[in-house]
Formats: structure tokens, C-alpha cells, sequence
């Protein structure tokens, strides 16, 4: 009886730590490269997605010496974006949350920035998208977060969903890609001041 129990404890400790191992935080730093995160190859031929080049730079950093820049080109008087995402099948449940700090840089002359956390997941390849926006300032770091830990009854107020079928926690298991969207969030009617320069993302976590 008492080698039957001392199994039993074995066991629970090996999936204890198990568990753990499977819910390892996911960093991206940028301290050396852009750590497997670009523009998808979609964005390059839709006229409103106004990207052009992503590299790993130290120029500006939230924390270490890196970070991801990506060169863009802002009209300012429609709504335009920056999408980078990370492209790999990944299993996220137990995970809380998907976090990354983004800057613009003070010559972004603008109150019209945000940016969003995106999720693609599931085998028919659903767009999920953060209901929320974080507002950008100009010469300021920003923290963007998506929760993953969400109840089914609050899934609806933190993604943007067409139903709980299509959306962020019956999918967790399936995750495809994980992008974040920077936003010039204009139209012809409220413009702002073009902008021709790079943006930055560091720090992304999932944990």
C-alpha cells in the first residue's frame, strides 16, 4: 500500500511539472535577430497595410538592447496598419496572456495611433482579434495586452468574435499565428499628419 502511494505522489509531481514545462513562457527580445516574426506575405498586396521592411535594431529599446523595427508609410487621412507576426503552430491553453510594448516615435506627429493583438487559430484559420486598442503617444512606450485566460462568458468583451464557436478559447489548442497591429486609425473626414518612418515592438511575452 505505502509503494502504491508513493507512486501515486511520483506520478502527480511528474505531471505537475509537466504542466509547468508546457506553460514556459514565450519571450521575444530582438536582442540579435527579429526571432522569426515579419510582415505575412498578404499584407504586402493589400493597399491599406503599409509596412514595407522588418529588422532587429538597436536604435531604440524597451528592455535589453534590442527591438523590432519596421519601416512604414502612413497616408494619415485613411485607416491604414503595421502587421508583424509570429507563424508556428503553437498549443497556449494554461497560458494567461499575450503582452508587447510598441513606440512611435515623437516625429509621428499624431493622436491617432493604437495598436491590437491578433490571434489566427483553429484549423479553418480564424481571425480573432483583440476588441480593445491600446492608444499609442508619440515618444512613449506602451503596453499591449490580450488576456487568454478569459470565462466563455466574458470571451465576447475582450475578442472580437462573430460567436463563441469562432473565438479565442475553443481554439487555444490551434493557435497558427500571433501578430500585433499597429494602427493609424483615420479616415478623410478626421486625418492626421502623414507619416513616412519606422515603429517599434519589443518585449512580446505569451505566459
Amino acid at each position: 500500500m505505502k509503494t502504491e502511494k508513493l507512486l501515486t505522489v511520483f506520478l502527480a509531481v511528474i505531471m505537475v511539472c509537466a504542466a509547468a514545462y508546457g506553460q514556459k513562457p514565450l519571450t521575444f527580445d530582438f536582442e540579435k535577430n527579429t526571432d522569426g516574426w515579419d510582415i505575412p506575405d498578404w499584407a504586402m498586396d493589400q493597399k491599406d497595410c503599409v509596412g514595407r521592411v522588418v529588422t532587429a535594431t538597436q536604435d531604440v529599446s524597451n528592455t535589453g538592447k534590442g527591438a523590432l523595427k519596421i519601416e512604414t508609410d502612413y497616408p494619415g487621412n485613411q485607416w491604414a496598419s503595421v502587421i508583424v507576426e509570429y507563424e508556428k503552430d503553437l498549443d497556449l491553453r494554461g497560458y494567461k496572456a499575450i503582452s508587447a510594448d510598441v513606440y512611435i516615435p515623437k516625429e509621428c506627429k499624431t493622436e491617432l495611433m493604437q495598436a491590437r493583438i491578433v490571434v489566427t487559430a483553429g484549423s479553418d484559420y480564424f481571425w480573432i482579434e483583440a476588441k480593445t486598442p491600446v492608444r499609442l503617444v508619440p515618444g512613449k512606450w506602451a503596453t499591449v495586452t490580450a488576456p487568454l485566460n478569459v470565462s466563455e462568458n466574458g470571451e465576447l468583451n475582450y475578442w472580437r468574435c462573430k460567436d463563441l464557436s469562432t473565438c479565442i478559447l475553443a481554439h487555444l489548442d490551434q493557435v497558427k499565428k500571433v501578430a500585433i497591429r499597429i494602427e493609424y486609425n483615420a479616415s478623410p473626414k478626421n486625418a492626421g499628419a502623414p507619416y513616412k518612418g519606422p515603429v517599434y515592438v519589443d518585449n512580446i511575452k505569451i505566459e
